[in-house]
Order: C-alpha cells, then structure tokens, then sequence
C-alpha cells in the first residue's frame, strides 16, 4: 500500500517509511512468501499485480482482477492509483486498500464445473475491485452513507456478473436471494417480528437486532443498498430502446465529481436530480431513510374490442406499507406470437385499479414488476 519512501536498518531493526497516493483512514501491509503475477491491463486502468500461494483456480482470480478493472474503468471513470495489488489473504475476510486488495483464500477454491460453482469466488473479488472506486476514491461522508461504499461495490460486482462476464440468470439470482434475506429479516426465530431497518443507518442497523445484528449489517447496508441502485437503474431505462444512458451518465457523473472527496447520500441524490430533472425526495425517503417494504397482489382480465383491439384491467393491492406509499413499477405486457409492449404502472393506496392502454395484439400474459425492478414481494390472484 502506496510507496516505500526510505528504509534503514539499526540493531536488527528495520524501519521503513510508506506514503500513500490517496488519504486514507485505513492502511495496510500483507507481508508473506508469495507467487506473483503481472496482470493484463491496458492503458484505461493501472497496472496490477496478483500475489498467491493457492494454485487453485488463481487464473480465475486473475481474469475477475484484471476484467473488472476495466469494466469499473469504462463504467464509472479511470481510478488515480497507478498499480493495484492484489494478494491472497488466509481465512474468509477481505478489505480494500487505495492500490491493495485483501483476498480471502476462499475466493481461490472455485468449482471446476461452472454449473455447480456459488460463484462466491468472483463476486467476493469483483466487489473487493469496486471498492478502489466506492469507499476510497468516492469516500462516505458519515457513518449514514455507509451503503454508498457498500451497497455500491456490491451492485458493482452484480452488474459485473450480469454484463463482463454476461451472467444474467445468476445476476437476477442473487438479486433473488438477497431480496429474500431482506423481507424475511426479523422473522427467523418463533416470536420474532423485528422491524427492517433502514438503509441510512449505516453500521446501527445492528442495534436492537439481536442475534440478526450481523445479517442485519450485510442485508441492509449490502444487498438493500444494492437493491437501491437496481430500482434507480431500472426506473431510468428507456422502455422503448431498452437503453441504460442515463443510469450509466449518473454514475459516471458521480465519481468524477466526488473522485477524492466525501460524499453523502443527499450529493448522491442531488447528482440524480441534475441528470434527469427529476425529483427524487420521495424515492430515498422511502428507500434509503425510510423502512418500507411492499406486497403487491395482482389480478388483470383481458376483453376483445372492435377492430382487433384489446383492453386490460389491473388490480394492484398493496400491504405492508403505508397508504401514501408510492412506487413506479414496471409492467410487460406479452402476447402470443411473442409482442411486447413494456409500460410503467404508479402504484399506491391500498387498491389500485386501472385500464391499460388498448392494445392492438391479444395479451397472452402481462408480467407486474418486470425485470425485478422494485425490492417487494409479488402475489397474484384471478380477477
């Protein structure tokens, strides 16, 4: 971790002095027999460096190293660091360094049959990857923003999977599960009935969640953060061309503006809020500082019109939020030789009924909340 400005040696003592290119409230040494390898690194990230001792699968390792470099280099912008070194740690932790990766040996210790692998090894090194830019480049500003260091090298690393290294179904899988730790929380042991913390708690999401207080931390300030990001990504897609510009341009616009400085979640938001134009006070009230999560049932009918037009009518109940909860969710209408109209569907109140826009094709199926795009639990029920 950074330079070796000097070195001396008195009485079997050896001193040495090492400046750090960033400033850093965490530093490190790893000091160890190991193998090194030079990484492939192109002209957009620095250079890096892979120390081992487990053989096994260490060239996977390497590629997530080197891949997700220059995945995260292109998506958010070029890191500061010169050389990146990333190092075999014993044991199940990791932590970040400006230019200094602890990796856990678990990471090393993959399934040779890709089918059968958790992929606990790549998301574990991708994430450690992300934080050279959320946590150190991108600083919190308090412990309330906490979820911008995590949450957001955690939804780095899923985005990763599901557009480097072009693992969808697993990217909605693990957004699947950690959708499950979160609307499940508080209600593990018999008599349980916790209540979800919120985002903006930051490291206090563990108090009063007993022997959850753990899970409390990953669930919340991880997986509800990344979640967090998921929602605004889905909400800014173009639902005609499918195109991610504006997501993409907020995130940039972030790290480059905060690259070297600390940034809270109101920056974040105010980021958002110039990109698009929109208003976004309600969306992290009930996201990040607020608690809430939804259950919506849905029931639709369909009924043929003249001149081959369709109508459809939604019915949208919602439970386990307040009644002036609101949510922008999105809906797929498909019909039976494969068309597709995509629209978004406001939804609060407790009952909601409306018609859909006539269509010009059967509906054969109308899929609410496509693409996984709101953190909720999803029921259905016939008209």
């Amino acid at each position: 971790l950074g330079e070796q400005k000097s070195i001396n040696t008195v009485d079997r003592t050896t001193t040495s002095r090492w400046v750090t290119t960033i400033p850093n409230t965490n530093n490190s040494f790893h000091i160890g027999l190991f193998k090194s390898r030079e990484l492939e690194t192109t002209k957009e990230t620095p250079t890096a460096t892979l120390h081992y001792n487990t053989k096994d699968q260490v060239d996977a390792v390497a590629m997530d190293v080197q891949q997700s470099l220059l995945f995260y280099s292109r998506l958010f912008g070029p890191l500061s660091i010169k050389h990146l070194n990333a190092t075999e740690l014993p044991g199940n932790h990791g932590e970040a360094f400006p230019g200094l990766l602890h990796l856990s040996s678990y990471a090393f210790f993959r399934a040779e049959d890709v089918s059968t692998d958790d992929f606990f090894g790549e998301q574990f090194t991708s994430h450690e990857v992300a934080h050279q830019w959320w946590g150190i480049s991108v600083k919190p500003l308090i412990y309330r923003d906490r979820w911008i260091s995590e949450g957001f090298a955690e939804y780095s690393c899923l985005m990763y999977s599901q557009l480097a290294a072009q693992e969808g179904k697993k990217f909605f899988r693990l957004l699947d599960e950690y959708r499950d730790q979160i609307m499940s929380f508080g209600k593990k042991a018999i008599g349980e009935n916790l209540a979800p913390p919120s985002v903006a708690l930051g490291h206090r999401v563990r108090n009063g969640a007993g022997m959850n207080g753990g899970m409390a931390y990953n669930a919340f300030v991880y997986y509800k953060g990344a979640w967090v990001l998921h929602m605004l990504r889905n909400m800014m897609i173009d639902l005609k061309t499918m195109k991610e510009d504006v997501f993409l341009t907020v995130m940039k616009e972030f790290y480059m503006t905060y690259n070297g400085k600390r940034a809270s979640t109101a920056d974040f938001q105010r980021t958002i809020e110039n990109v698009t134009g929109a208003d976004m006070q309600w969306f992290f009230d009930e996201w990040v500082y607020g608690n809430q999560l939804p259950t919506y049932t849905v029931a639709w009918k369909k009924e043929a019109l003249p001149a081959g037009q369709w109508k459809v009518t939604m019915r949208v109940k919602q439970e386990g939020v307040s009644d002036d909860f609101t949510m922008l969710v999105p809906v797929k209408v498909v019909g039976d030789d494969n068309e597709i109209i995509r629209m978004r569907l406001q939804v609060t109140g407790k009952v909601s009924e409306v018609v859909l826009p006539h269509f010009s094709f059967e509906p054969d199926d109308l899929i609410f909340n496509d693409l996984s795009s709101v953190l909720c639990e999803v029921e259905t029920e016939k008209f």
